[in-house]
């Protein structure tokens, strides 16, 4: 069965939700289904998801209603219950193009049997017009590379990433008790260590300008709430950094995390736990640090 799984994780997000629904309701294309994961919100979003889903006939919609957990458990549970073989994250205070489900399963279709291939991606403009950032640098139509080799093409911002799902289903995200968030190049980047790549187009199909209560802008208040999702991040990119300062400087903001968070098991399970205990006594000076600076009780 050909299509896509358009996903959509919401919390508090009912004066959002509906310039979403009205950009799916636009699509040329309607081969997908909008599965949406209510995590907890206390707003109006569950009258308006159960009156798109009793009045949409042009699509299918279902819904879930999950205690707050974060957008990463929300990702994982909804992966489990995808009903198509693609899978796209789009936020709630986001939208799509008309054209993006067309294009996206033409460039899905072009890949799905091709084993290397994990997935395709679009390009996220504004809102207003344009590109967010500069232009891809791709010659043709399309570039094939891992999520760690983009930079170089002009492609290490937000990217409207399609991936398949039976890979999502490989690749969980890791999530860590009492946090509700884990920074998704954990997973993506893990996936490109295992050899896989997507295939990368210029167009914009994705549309989004970053909220003022939204992940991207939260600054020091996201990363206090989530210490061992950004340590684990940290981990990540001491992992994949080509060049050993910049592998150092990972494993030094892994090792503060874990010592605000006090988690000092955590660094037996890092790439290099023998240079993670020797940095350990630095970090946990910027760490005491860190927390005079930013008066925190911890």
């Amino acid at each position: 069965m050909s299509g896509i799984t358009i996903f959509t994780a919401t919390y508090n997000r009912a004066y959002s939700l509906p310039l979403l629904y009205k950009s799916l309701l636009e699509q040329e294309n309607k081969l997908f289904e909008w599965i949406l994961i209510d995590d907890g919100s206390t707003d109006e979003t569950s009258t308006l998801i159960e009156t798109w889903i009793k009045t949409t006939t042009a699509f299918p919609i279902r819904a879930f209603y999950l205690q707050h957990g974060g957008k990463q458990r929300a990702i994982n549970f909804a992966v489990q219950k995808a009903l198509f073989p693609f899978f796209f994250i789009v936020d709630s205070d986001d939208l799509l193009t008309p054209d993006a489900i067309t294009k996206a399963l033409t460039w899905c279709g072009g890949i799905a049997d091709t084993p290397f291939l994990a997935g395709v991606s679009g390009v996220k403009g504004a809102i207003n017009g344009g590109y967010r950032s500069a232009p891809p640098k791709i010659d043709g139509d399309y570039v094939d590379l891992s999520n760690l080799e983009r930079k170089s093409y002009n492609l290490d911002g937000d990217m409207a990433e399609i991936y398949k799902t039976e890979i999502l289903k490989l690749y969980p995200f890791p999530v860590w008790p009492g946090e509700t968030f884990t920074p998704e190049s954990v997973v993506w980047d893990k996936i490109a260590l295992d050899g896989y790549q997507l295939r990368w187009y210029r167009d914009i199909i994705y549309l989004c300008d970053y909220l003022d209560d939204g992940l991207t802008k939260g600054g020091y208040r996201l990363y206090l709430d989530n210490l061992m999702g950004c340590a684990m991040a940290q981990n990540m990119k001491a992992q994949t950094s080509s060049f050993f300062l910049h592998k150092i400087s990972s494993v030094i903001e892994m090792d503060i995390a874990c010592c605000l968070k006090k988690e000092y098991g955590f660094l037996s399970t890092s790439w290099s736990p023998l240079l993670s205990y020797c940095l350990l006594p630095f970090a946990w000076l910027k760490a005491q640090h860190r927390k005079r600076r930013l008066s925190l009780h911890i």
